[in-house]
């Protein structure tokens, strides 16, 4: 399902790749290969599907995949969005994440707290990568994994 969305000449990243929205992501890729790939305005995607903003995954399309919602103060909605793409796409990488770069929520933590279970019953790897403003996350090569 997932290659439907890679463009032919998707553009790879192996240093930083970066998404922003009045919120921005930052990954150092510390030579993997990853895509970013613009899921929230793709119309490879019914209009009635609620979805996150992008996919940052590894070239392979097996290793890595971090969905990514770029966000103002609504963190539950972020939360339903990487939800429901993750549903949709129904992928099977060896390791996920979420990540959601946020202006701002004084609840962010409560309202992460309370929806972990949902993460972690899809597998997704925790702690849960949020940050208010810039979201910088790193791939460790030895370890094969991303952190902040």
């Amino acid at each position: 399902m997932i290659n439907k969305f890679i463009e032919l000449n998707q553009q790879e990243y192996d240093k930083i790749l970066t998404c922003e929205k009045n919120v921005k992501l930052e990954l150092h890729c510390n030579g993997e290969k990853f895509y970013k790939i613009l899921i929230d305005t793709n119309n490879k995607i019914e209009n009635k599907v609620t979805r996150c903003d992008y996919l940052a995954t590894t070239t392979d399309l097996k290793k890595i995949i971090i969905y990514i919602e770029l966000k103002g103060e609504n963190i539950q909605r972020a939360i339903e969005q990487i939800l429901t793409t993750c549903d949709f796409l129904n992928e099977k990488f060896e390791k996920r994440y979420a990540a959601i770069p946020h202006t701002g929520n004084p609840e962010a933590k409560t309202i992460l707290q309370n929806n972990i279970s949902r993460f972690q019953k899809k597998n997704f790897k925790l702690p849960l990568l949020t940050s208010s403003n810039t979201l910088k996350l790193k791939y460790n090569p030895n370890t094969k994994t991303i952190s902040k």
